[in-house]
């Protein structure tokens, strides 16, 4: 994300959930995806791990941008095999409606007219094709880092205080790094030092705990 959102979306935990070819990053406090929350009614150009605003738009709809189908006879986007024909067809949907935009001998000139239709009609703003590259097919590339499996397994209930052997350990991360605020074996107290410092460094927008 980009350094501005950095700590709003620091805030919260999110998880990644896969469905078929359609991963998806969201939190549930929210029920918000990553990319609708850095920007609302977001999302990525791109299927990747970049969240900044360049690979982040509002503009059409959201399966303008959506990977090719998988298991499908092409590899490519509005692309498909006729099999009376032996050819390849190219189709694009506007306004719900699909279009035809020809017939082809080679798969790629029949993605190529896709793509062309998608700068047409859409001046640009959709999934294009990759020559000879399968989009439809990712790996589940993400990781929990040993230190996240750490921190999560002695989280407490209150946000920045984490349970360790020998009582309850505040921490903040700002600008991308992790500090130490203070212990106690009050978890509230814990708390406590821990809304202290989220306010000063990030003011009333913040979420801060809620202690009795």
């Amino acid at each position: 994300v980009d350094d501005e959102d950095y700590e709003r979306v620091n805030q919260y935990i999110w998880t990644k959930s896969y469905v078929d070819n359609v991963r998806r990053i969201h939190t549930n406090p929210l029920n918000v995806s990553l990319s609708g929350f850095v920007l609302e009614n977001g999302f990525q150009k791109i299927k990747n791990n970049d969240f900044t605003k360049n690979n982040i738009t509002s503009i059409g709809y959201q399966q303008r941008w959506a990977r090719p189908t998988r298991n499908t006879s092409s590899i490519y986007k509005g692309v498909y095999l006729n099999r009376k024909t032996k050819k390849w067809s190219a189709v694009i949907k506007i306004d719900s409606k699909s279009k035809y935009l020809g017939s082809f001998v080679d798969e790629w000139e029949a993605a190529k007219a896709y793509n062309s239709a998608v700068d047409k009609y859409w001046d640009g703003q959709g999934y294009k094709n990759h020559k000879n590259q399968n989009d439809s097919i990712f790996e589940y590339e993400y990781k929990t880092y040993k230190d996240q499996k750490r921190r999560r397994r002695g989280k407490s209930k209150f946000k920045g205080v984490y349970l360790t052997q020998s009582g309850y350990v505040a921490q903040i991360t700002y600008k991308r790094k992790t500090y130490h605020i203070g212990w106690s074996k009050n978890i509230y107290e814990t708390a406590l030092m821990f809304n202290k410092i989220n306010f000063y460094l990030h003011g009333s927008d913040v979420i801060l705990n809620d202690v009795p």
